[in-house]
Parts: structure tokens; C-alpha cells; sequence
């Protein structure tokens, strides 16, 4: 899984005072802040076994979830409203960063679009998980190609590991054409001295 995340504009600056005036950052390193969340992602393709989106699942630890979540509704009648609006603003933000995501098809970088499928849920112990839907601008077929998915703040403020192999996966039309994903990882050496771990995973197909 995905782990290290920031958020930005208002978000990013009220969970990360907030966070500091309790005591609560979960990872602080030497070249300033850091904290984590988990992700998956799948390759998603249409009938005509075109890749058409990235799946993405990114889960914020309770410590990060319970800041998000301050101040929001969340009684029976208004969570899911609350939840909606908390998870368009943070997807708001991560457009700005192109939602840390470089796709690449045969080394050519390829165009995505704005986020509008997505959804917010909460666990008991209040870690926050948001499932969002990247779609590409042009579905693409990728019979005799190799595609490369490079996840990495521009920043280096998020950190992302993936930790088991299932939580890269491809659906059932892609499965029958393409390679099985693998992932490399490299440390990057950004110029504002931040260092992250980034992950590449890459499959071909036939």
C-alpha cells in the first residue's frame, strides 16, 4: 500500500497545525514534515480492452482521519453530505499536483483528467479512506505496449511504498492480455533537500 500523503491549501494548513499543537505527527523527518496513508490501484479498460482509468483507494491512519473529520457533521442525517463535500475538497487539492500520478505509455507521458467519481468512508477508529476514479483523457489500447505508473509528490513531502503485490492488480479484461504489474522503487533527490522513496510500477501488454 501507499504510504505518505499530503494535503494542500486549507486542508494541508489545518491538519498540520492541528497536528502539531497536540503531538500527534506520525512521522517527522530531517528535511520537515511527513505523514502516512495506505492506497491500492488498479488498471481499469473498457469493453474494446482500451485502458481508460486508474482506481485508487488512499486510507489516512485514525490520527490523520480524526483531523479531517473535525468539525463535520457526521450525525445520520447529514454524514454522507459531510463526507461528500470533505472528499471534493481534498481531490481539489490533489489536482493541483496531478493526484501525484505520472502515467506513461511506452515512455510517453499520457494526459488525465479531473476526478468525478469518488467516494469518502470512515472506519470506527475514524481512519478515513478515499476511493477515487482517474480517468485518462483518451482511452488508449495498449496491444504491443508497456505502461509505467509513477506515484511521487512533486514536493517530496508524501513518501508511497507499496507493501504487497494484490494491491497492484489490472481487471479482468486487461488480466487477459497484459503482464502480471511489478514494481521498482528509486529515492529521488528533489532540489528543496526533500528525499522520497518513489514507486514505479510497470506491466506489458501484448
Amino acid at each position: 500500500m501507499l504510504q505518505a500523503s499530503k494535503l494542500r491549501l486549507p486542508i494541508v494548513q489545518h491538519l498540520m497545525l492541528s497536528l502539531l499543537l497536540v503531538g500527534l505527527i506520525p512521522t517527522t523527518q530531517a528535511d520537515g514534515y511527513h505523514y502516512q496513508i495506505k492506497t491500492s490501484a488498479k488498471f481499469l479498460a473498457n469493453t474494446a480492452s482500451e485502458l481508460t482509468a486508474i482506481q485508487l483507494a488512499w486510507t489516512y491512519a485514525p490520527n490523520e482521519g480524526q483531523q479531517l473529520l473535525a468539525d463535520k457533521d457526521l450525525s445520520a442525517t447529514h454524514r454522507d453530505a459531510s463526507l461528500k463535500t470533505l472528499g471534493q475538497a481534498m481531490l481539489d487539492d490533489l489536482f493541483e499536483s496531478g493526484y501525484y500520478t505520472q502515467l506513461a505509455i511506452d515512455g510517453q507521458p499520457v494526459l488525465l483528467n479531473k476526478v468525478q467519481t469518488y467516494r469518502v468512508s470512515t472506519d470506527d477508529d475514524l481512519s478515513l479512506t478515499l476511493d477515487f476514479t482517474l480517468p485518462l483523457k483518451t482511452a488508449t489500447k495498449l496491444s504491443a505496449k508497456q505502461v509505467s505508473l509513477r506515484l511521487v509528490d512533486p514536493d517530496g513531502v508524501a513518501t508511497v511504498v507499496f507493501n504487497k503485490q494484490p494491491e497492484l492488480s489490472l481487471d479482468e479484461v486487461l488480466a487477459k492480455t497484459c503482464t502480471v504489474p511489478n514494481l521498482s522503487e528509486e529515492t529521488l533527490k528533489l532540489p528543496n533537500g526533500h528525499e522520497p522513496n518513489v514507486p514505479t510500477i510497470q506491466f506489458s501488454c501484448q
